[in-house]
């Protein structure tokens, strides 16, 4: 009878380690499900901010090329990059709802948008004054943003009544 106890206690024993060791292995299993979807997300966020660059950069490009050239053909790329800018920012906030850190850092960055498109409208709004105020309003949005601008070489010269 002794024999018999100790097979039943070591197959117990074997019962209780595999359940132990599949229940871990389920947990372990839905917690790498989550963070893969945690990692996804943070990707979108990511691609998203990206966008937003990629928009910002596409606006200060159309502002200025009508600002050098004065086509009318860059307005409405730059309207659409200005659009895009706006459902960037939104589609950013709305993906980080459920994490107070980047809606904080979007609270942050969305005056410095503002500001800079602002910046770039007041330019377009100033090009039709003179041709020194148009280089000088393409200088000035460069140099704040931090962008070389090449009018900064140009000698720009009124035009002289003939």
């Amino acid at each position: 009878m002794r024999f018999k106890w100790k097979v039943a206690i070591a197959f117990g024993i074997a019962a209780v380690t595999l359940v132990a060791v599949g229940a871990l292995s389920y947990r372990h299993m839905v917690s790498t499900e989550q963070d893969e979807k945690w990692v996804a997300h943070t990707y979108s966020v990511r691609e998203e901010l990206q966008a937003l660059d990629g928009d910002l950069m596409a606006a200060e490009k159309a502002q200025r090329g009508y600002l050098f050239t004065g086509d009318k053909n860059y307005l409405p790329s730059y309207r659409e990059a200005l659009a895009n800018v706006r459902h960037d920012v939104e589609e950013a906030r709305s993906l980080t709802t459920a994490d107070p850190a980047p809606q904080i850092g979007l609270h942050k960055l969305e005056p410095l948008i503002a500001a800079h498109l602002a910046d770039l409208q007041r330019a377009i709004d100033v090009h039709h004054s003179s041709p020194q105020a148009r280089a000088a309003a393409a200088e000035r949005s460069a140099i704040k943003w931090g962008r070389p601008c090449v009018c900064s070489s140009w000698k720009i010269r009124p035009k002289t009544p003939s």
